[in-house]
């Protein structure tokens, strides 16, 4: 269960607070955006939640029987701001290489998609790989690059954190990105929601998006509602897909922002194009593209990463979609 608090009235949520104590229940407080959100353990049953509007700070009362209290889609959707980038507002295109290499090759196409109008730059320094002898990115020495790109082209940036561990590290980047093998990873989404950074949650590989959503409610439910989520396709077969109508019925679920990512779904660069269009037609709120500035001698994900120019192209068609609808 969990209850909403008006303002912060210490002498009301301490009055109540003890009342829950007595009936064997705790309450959890945290500040959401200055909203006053108190979660509930313990015996929810003995509760009947219509008494809990007697303290005059409560203005609802919101039962977890329900699928998804937080992330859910019945306080009408939520954005999440990050510098100058607001998601959930502006169509927000997120480019760059799956995994930092070499420091003079992010440069180029963080200059590069910067000019054609992307808000924030992707790159991997801590990359999971299927394989153990698989490019396993630079680590903290990717991040600072990271860092200083963003900074030198006035990008926002945003790289996938594999263990809360390493949480240190991540300081100075923006977003903080769980990658698909991560996110039903509860310890690590509950660590990253006491944190206060926007988290871009992927779907996982096999997830549905009931799961999806309750993985977002793990982030959510610890105090930190910065959620953007990024669909990048289901695993079928030797292949993934993005489900056209599920991304639809996801729109419609959910308060909080959602962007593809085609780069991943397709898993070819010929394919990226279309599908960013056809996704592009729905209400989407942004892209994440992987770009490199030279796509044939990349250490990972080579074959469905865009060139430069094949990225220019793409944010051409998309915008031109995005005027007509």
């Amino acid at each position: 269960m969990i209850v909403i608090f008006r303002n912060i009235d210490e002498q009301d949520i301490d009055s109540m607070t003890k009342w829950l104590n007595k009936q064997g229940v705790s309450m959890q407080i945290f500040d959401n955006d200055g909203t006053i959100i108190g979660k509930l353990y313990g015996n929810i049953k003995a509760i009947d939640s219509r008494f809990l509007y007697e303290w005059k700070s409560v203005i609802n009362v919101i039962s977890t029987e329900c699928n998804h209290a937080l992330a859910g889609n019945s306080k009408g959707k939520r954005t999440v701001t990050v510098g100058n980038v607001t998601f959930g507002q502006e169509f927000v295109m997120i480019a760059g290489p799956c995994t930092i290499e070499q420091e003079q090759d992010l440069l180029t196409v963080a200059r590069a998609v910067a000019d054609s109008g992307a808000k924030v730059l992707r790159g991997g320094a801590y990359k999971p790989r299927t394989s153990p002898y698989s490019y396993q990115g630079l680590g903290s020495e990717g991040l600072a690059m990271l860092e200083r790109a963003g900074k030198e082209c006035g990008l926002m940036t945003v790289s996938e954190i594999p263990d809360a561990q390493l949480l240190s590290q991540f300081d100075h980047i923006d977003i903080l990105q769980v990658g698909a093998r991560n996110m039903q990873n509860y310890y690590l989404l509950k660590q990253l929601g006491k944190c206060n950074k926007p988290i871009l949650l992927k779907r996982g590989l096999s997830s549905t998006v009931d799961e999806w959503l309750y993985s977002a409610e793990y982030i959510m439910s610890e105090g930190n509602c910065n959620v953007i989520l990024c669909d990048r396709g289901i695993r079928m077969g030797d292949r993934c897909v993005v489900d056209i109508a599920q991304l639809y019925n996801s729109l419609e679920m959910t308060c909080l922002p959602i962007i593809v990512d085609p780069s991943h779904a397709c898993g070819n660069s010929n394919l990226v194009l279309p599908l960013s269009r056809a996704v592009a037609s729905l209400a989407i709120d942004g892209l994440m593209i992987e770009v490199n500035a030279d796509c044939q001698k990349t250490l990972c994900d080579g074959v469905q990463s865009l060139s430069i120019t094949q990225y220019q192209q793409l944010v051409t068609q998309v915008d031109t979609i995005r005027r007509v609808i």
